[in-house]
């Protein structure tokens, strides 16, 4: 958009700039570490990485949710749908991890505990399945019906808010999806596996945090606080993770080890910082949570700890119930 400035006034845009400039600094936005409403915190492949050449080869995906504890109720016949799909073939890190067969692209049925199953004899029988079918454009690796070494595959997780009798059934409320590589041929190094915490993962104010498992079921009472957000002073935070799940792994011509990075989540307060990396040689990472835009109303407060190896393997502690001053 152009725009011309009044011949007789001409200090009027460079003030009006001045002014929107100052307004964009002042304006208190909500990090994204806080949970206001319902959210994915991640999705964890078990393994985070597929050998095929394995017979029965497969990994399992759970996803874990976040929701602030008075998450308001969804509209009268309203339910909350968790599905899943398969995307047997992604473009790679260079288009986003992309679909490449986005035609291909196939529901999955979760478990009685809501996961899915991800198999490598199923998913070569899909995309052999779909490569066959009329108009079917093979993408690079796949024209001559071999598979390449390795391939990405990805699972998509939607939340899906459904009101059949609404002027808009269906209203996605989240989505996520989760990158697994598959080897179709020998592997030619160790494959990654998850990260872990430490036997102690969190503590607050130095005091073992213990897991409310299921808050907004049992109700948050049923577990113990973990610390108390108070105005007094903020809250010290520090997550461990277990350093004998940090792996070696070759990068080019030389081996790295992994460094994973922590990021925390809250429903009420706010971090200094709310992310954080642990090493080797520094397994640990501290935050600090401040009694900051807090309504007066609130009592209770979860808090999450997300851990990822930032190769596709991550792993989650949490929730844990703060009490609010």
């Amino acid at each position: 958009m152009t725009t011309r400035a009044h011949p007789r006034r001409p200090a009027t845009l460079p003030a009006l700039a001045a002014g929107l400039l100052l307004a964009s600094c002042t304006m208190d936005f909500v990090p994204g570490s806080v949970v206001e409403n319902r959210r994915v915190l991640a999705l964890i492949a078990e393994p985070p990485e597929l050998d095929g050449t394995r017979p029965g080869a497969a990994a399992t995906v759970r996803a874990i949710e976040a929701q602030p504890l008075d998450q308001p109720a969804p509209p009268a016949g309203t339910t909350l749908e968790r599905r899943w799909s398969l995307c047997p073939f992604s473009l790679g890190a260079r288009a986003g991890y992309a679909c490449a067969l986005p035609q291909c692209e196939v529901p999955l049925v979760p478990d009685a505990g809501g996961a899915v199953t991800v198999e490598h004899a199923e998913l070569i029988a899909l995309v052999t399945s779909c490569l066959q079918a009329p108009g079917t454009v093979p993408p690079p690796g796949l024209g001559d019906g071999t598979f390449p070494a390795v391939s990405d595959v990805l699972v998509r997780y939607r939340l899906v808010e459904v009101t059949p009798a609404a002027a808009v059934p269906e209203v996605l409320v989240r989505e996520a999806v989760q990158r697994i590589p598959v080897w179709n041929q020998p592997p030619t190094r160790a494959l990654n596996t998850l990260p872990a915490f430490a036997a102690v993962a969190v503590t607050v104010d130095g005091v073992t945090a213990q897991p409310c498992l299921d808050p907004t079921a049992a109700g948050v009472g049923a577990c113990s606080k973990a610390g108390t957000l108070a105005s007094v002073a903020p809250l010290s935070i520090v997550a461990a993770v277990d350093p004998a799940s940090m792996e070696d792994y070759p990068t080019g011509e030389r081996t790295a080890t992994e460094a994973f990075g922590l990021t925390f989540f809250t429903t009420a307060g706010r971090f200094d910082f709310d992310t954080g990396s642990a090493t080797r040689d520094q397994p640990s990472a501290s935050v600090k949570l401040e009694l900051k835009e807090v309504p007066a109303t609130t009592r209770d407060a979860l808090l999450w700890v997300v851990l990822r190896d930032l190769r596709g393997g991550e792993a989650v502690a949490g929730p844990f119930r703060l009490g609010v001053e």
